[in-house]
């Protein structure tokens, strides 16, 4: 996979701005939207499937390659990373929140489907200092992901808009999923 998306890149399917490659799969994981669809879909789908029964058979190898899909460049195996995390077999509730809420800026800003479903998975077995963490960084990151400066965008606050949406969307799955006190 990392050596196709390296051909990608050379081949200007992924740039400093777009990626084509990632545009191309509307989910990591099996899911209606990516029906009839080629590209990279077939293979990140039979990855996401394979997973589960890897890492039955050898944990240790799976989640270091899982791992190393984390400190790639490149948006499908980051979305493939976030989704090792939402495996129990590879990562331990707090293990999967803390390194969502280490992750760089696309990770936890960019992928809200995956963010979700990490959340969705692994919350609820997470300690209460690591979902603190979690809340913090949304909170205080949050606001800052857009510039308050309108420019020539008149009335409209497109910036604001985005940023609470992606706030609210972050903040609303970790109320929806977070332990009962």
């Amino acid at each position: 996979m990392v050596s196709l998306l390296r051909t990608a890149r050379d081949a200007d399917l992924i740039g400093e701005a777009r990626d084509t490659t990632d545009w191309g799969v509307p989910s990591v994981t099996r899911h209606q939207q990516n029906a009839h669809r080629g590209g990279f879909v077939p293979l990140t789908e039979l990855i996401t499937d394979a997973l589960p029964l890897a890492a039955q058979v050898d944990p240790e190898t799976v989640r270091r390659l899982v791992s190393g899909w984390g400190g790639q460049s490149f948006n499908l195996l980051t979305r493939l990373w976030m989704h090792g995390l939402t495996q129990a077999a590879l990562y331990s509730p707090d293990e999967a929140i803390n390194s969502l809420t280490a992750s760089g800026d696309p990770a936890f800003w960019s992928f809200a489907q995956e963010f979700v479903a990490i959340i969705r998975t692994q919350l609820v077995g997470a300690g209460a200092e690591a979902i603190a963490r979690l809340i913090e960084r949304v909170m205080a990151e949050g606001p800052l992901r857009y510039t308050t400066d309108q420019g020539e965008q008149g009335d409209v606050d497109w910036q604001a808009r985005a940023r609470d949406r992606e706030i609210w969307l972050r903040l609303t799955a970790i109320s929806e999923h977070a332990p009962s006190a």
